[in-house]
This record gives structure tokens, sequence and C-alpha cells, in this order.
């Protein structure tokens, strides 16, 4: 480690200990399959696992929670004190919810980076991180939804000769959840009546300006194991929408706005706009949209505490949300998000007890064909019960200002190779 400290058997074993087999991450299904962690030697780790789980090796490579600390990073009682891990990069300065401060660290066995410093900048506010590049206050900023480039802004960026606007393949899919623990959305048809409302192409070529692809399942197809059995239940219908909707027993009152047993469909829509800064646009088409149906859908901006806060304890009619994307999707995000544990009972996007059971019996089959039948099984289970509404699946997008030379679109949303990168004059 930085600090000297061995990373051998012992500093794996104590890592892996913070988390395996803890109530607040069994949301990952790896922490529930290890029954014990044996050390031979000092550079032995065996995982002594009670049932199979075919993602095993994959979770151990996950950014979240699986970090490696050194032990020093704790104080006697185990609570954190300091990052102190290894790599090229050492912590200098760290302020809580402001900035951290990378150095190089001098007896990195690798290649060493060009960069004197790096500096990771919290910048909550999609337009103060405009502001922030085109002032050169920051070189980088972007992603698939880490500090997201609001839509309107990406125009500008592009116009901009100063800055180079870079974009990939993402594996990110935006989502509105509906509480299916309330009226309205406890009823299937509801639920299927909103996904025929929701003009995913024209918020796809329009709001996006092609950045993103229109979504015909929970997930996007460049995510392993996953289908879309079922597209045409998210298809723009709104003739299809309003038979649904009579269905479930609404009608139209005297004001336009349905109603059932005396009751208006009013609803809101909770929207985060820091970390989501695209949702906004969203729910915005999807308000005209539903108000044409009968629908009255007030929008309620966010900041990511209060969003996230409100979704915990089951305060939202519908709210924006995003999957986890590589490498935590499918199983990772489908234990985690769709069973009835996730962020307790009142938060979790939509789970019952069928579907509990798909998915705990998916992550176990061994047979390539049978887990992947298993798969395509859930996908239509979760499209027929309109668990979640899918909006488009996301590129991914970051703008970088002209003094950064050597940049290359990372793997994934947890990865950012700077070692070849170098600040040039402009």
């Amino acid at each position: 480690f930085h600090d000297g400290t061995p990373f051998n058997a012992d500093a794996v074993k104590w890592n892996l200990e913070k988390w395996v087999g803890t109530d607040g991450h069994s949301w990952l299904p790896t922490t529930n399959i290890v029954g014990s962690i044996d050390t031979p030697d000092d550079y032995t780790v065996v995982l002594n696992n009670t049932e199979f789980y075919y993602a095993a090796i994959q979770d151990l490579a996950l950014v979240r929670p699986v970090r490696f600390l050194s032990p020093s990073s704790a104080d006697a009682d185990g609570n954190f004190v300091s990052a102190v891990g290894t790599g090229p990069w050492k912590v200098d300065e760290y302020t809580t919810d402001q900035r951290t401060t990378f150095v190089p660290h001098e007896d990195y066995w690798g290649q060493q980076s060009r960069l004197e410093k790096v500096v990771l900048e919290v910048i909550s506010d999609p337009q103060t991180r405009i502001a922030a590049l085109l002032s050169g206050e920051v070189n980088l900023i972007g992603g698939e939804y880490l500090g997201g480039i609001s839509l309107e802004s990406i125009p500008v960026l592009e116009r901009n000769e100063d800055v180079q606007v870079v974009t990939g393949v993402g594996s990110t899919s935006y989502w509105v959840m509906m509480n299916y623990h309330r009226s309205p959305f406890d009823d299937v048809k509801v639920r299927q009546a909103i996904n025929h409302a929701i003009d995913r192409e024209t918020i796809s070529t329009k709001l996006f300006r092609g950045l993103a692809a229109p979504a015909h399942g929970v997930f996007s197809p460049n995510i392993p194991y996953v289908t879309q059995p079922r597209p045409e239940l998210y298809d723009l219908n709104l003739d299809q929408s309003q038979a649904l909707l009579a269905e479930a027993g609404w009608t139209p009152g005297a004001d336009g706005i349905l109603e059932k047993d005396g009751q208006p469909f009013e609803v809101s829509m909770l929207v985060d706009a820091d970390v989501f800064p695209q949702a906004k646009s969203i729910a915005e088409v999807m308000q005209g949209t539903l108000g044409e149906l009968g629908i009255d859908m007030e929008i309620r901006l966010m900041d990511f505490g209060g969003w996230s806060e409100a979704l915990q304890n089951g305060d939202y009619d519908m709210a924006t949300n995003i999957s986890w994307g590589a490498p935590y999707d499918p199983h990772s995000s489908l234990s985690g998000m769709f069973t009835g544990g996730y962020l307790g009972t009142e938060g979790t996007i939509y789970a019952d007890p069928v579907l509990d059971e798909m998915i705990a019996d998916v992550v176990g089959i061994r047979d390539e064909d049978e887990r992947q039948a298993g798969y395509d099984a859930i996908w239509t289970y979760m499209d027929e019960n309109a668990a979640v509404a899918p909006i488009v699946y996301s590129l991914r997008v970051y703008a970088l200002d002209g003094t950064v030379d050597g940049w290359n679109l990372p793997g994934t949303e947890y990865d950012l190779d700077l070692n070849n990168v170098s600040i040039v004059a402009r």
C-alpha cells in the first residue's frame, strides 16, 4: 500500500470482511454466499461459498463495495480514518463533499503519470459544471450519469472551438419509477398505460439529440443476458393508454382530469436535477403527454440528497432513476433494485414474491442456456407487469477543454485512466 503496509492475504481478508455478510451490503449476491474466508499463505485467499453463484468473480471486480484499503486506513475500532490504497495515484488532500487531490505514487511499479496532480472537484449544479469548464477552472466534465452534462448545454459545447465533446456507447438505462405501493400505481393497468404514453423516440432524437436510444425493455441490450421479449409494450399508443385507464376505472371528469371514486388523477414526479440533469427535460415531455390523457402531473425538482431521501422513504408517486450500468447489470442491479430488500420495502423500484424467486434462482443456474432462459423469463415478467417505465439507454458524454491531451474514453463509468494524459498550452 502507499504507506508501506504489505498488500497480502491478511489485508485482503480484512477488507472483504468489511462487507461480506453484512446487512448493509446484502443487495450484492456475493455477500450472502461467502461462508468463510481462509488465508493459507500470504498470497492466497480462499472464499468458501455456501452455494453456486455464477457472477461471484465479476462481483469481486466491482469498485463498490469491493475496495481494498490499507488496514491503517481505519482506527483500532475499525472506523475509517483516511484513504490509503495502491496504484499509481495516492490521496494528498481530501475535503468532504468538495474535492479530493491525488498525486503520483513515486514507488508505483508500473508507468508513471505525466501529471503532477489531479483534483476531483464536486460541483453539484450542472450549469456550474459547464461554467467551470469554459472558464478553465476544470479540464474535464461529464460521464454516463455521474456529473452529467445537461442536454441543452451539449450544442453550446460543440460550437466552442476550445472544447472537445467525446461520446461512446453506454450501458445505463434511464427509468421512471412508479410507486407500486400506493394508488394509482398499485394497478398494473395504470402502469402499463403510463408506458404506452411515453414518446421515447422524441425524447431520444429531440431531447438527447441522438445521444441515447429509445428503450424497449428494462435494461440496455448492451448488457449480458438482456433480451427484449415484449418491445411492443413500450410503444407510444395513447389509444391503448386510454383503454387501459378506462379498464382500471378512470373516467374523464368535468374539467377533463380523470377521476375514480371521486378522486382526480393527480400525481407528482420526483426529479433529481443534480446528478441526472436530463431528468427535468424528460419529466416535462411526459407532463405534456400525460396531460393529454387527463393526468395532472406536477414536477418535484429536488437536489440529490432530497431525491434520495424521498425514494428511501417511499415519498413519491413517480420518480426518475437510472440503472447502475456495467459492470453491475444485470445481476447486481436486479438483486439490488428489484427485490423486496432494496432501500427498505418502501424504496424498492418494484418487487413481488414471484420476481424475488426468479431473481434468486437465475444467479444460481450453472448451465448457460438455462440461465439465459431464466433471464428471458424475468424480462417477460417485468415487461408484462410494467415493473418500471424505461425511457432511453444512454450514451456516455464527456467534454474536455483544449489543454487536455492523451485522454481516452474509459471502459465504464467507474474507470478513469489518467496515466497517459498531459496538459498542454492552448
